[in-house]
């Protein structure tokens, strides 16, 4: 019975590793939408920067340095928000490296310890909760 809880504690450190590894998928996927959205709806001020100026009035000349001013000020927020993003991406893909590491640290030891349980005498059951967390974990997604 001992072996059994000790193959449960490695398929539950593998169980906890691989839903974090999910989790960091998750939120690089969320990044990088949000990136894409803030990219999309940055470049329509731009757009309009360089197309307002042309007036032949000076209040539109005023309006269109100001509008300008105000678009360089965006562009400067845009480029701070690209770069904390860009960070906070490294940070969760650095992260998930040492994870997959883990994992792939953890499964074949997981599999060995399986192989030495099917020899030694154990209930098919305990034998079927083994291999069906284990392929919980496998395809809980692609890594």
């Amino acid at each position: 019975m001992k072996d059994i809880d000790q193959i449960g504690q490695l398929l539950d450190m593998a169980e906890s590793v691989s839903e974090k590894i999910t989790d960091l998928n998750g939120r690089i996927a969320k990044i990088k939408s949000a990136v894409i959205l803030f990219f999309t709806f940055s470049l329509f001020p731009v757009y309009l920067a360089l197309k307002v100026g042309g007036g032949a009035s000076i209040h539109v000349e005023i309006f269109a340095e100001v509008f300008r001013f105000l678009v360089a000020g965006f562009v400067v927020v845009m480029v701070i928000f690209l770069a904390t993003a860009y960070r906070k991406i490294i940070h969760f893909e650095r992260a998930k490296k040492l994870e997959i590491a883990i994992l792939h640290d953890l499964l074949p030891m997981i599999h060995e310890y399986r192989s030495y349980l099917y020899d030694v005498e154990n209930s098919y059951i305990d034998r079927a909760i083994i291999d069906m967390r284990l392929k919980r974990i496998e395809y809980s997604g692609r890594y």
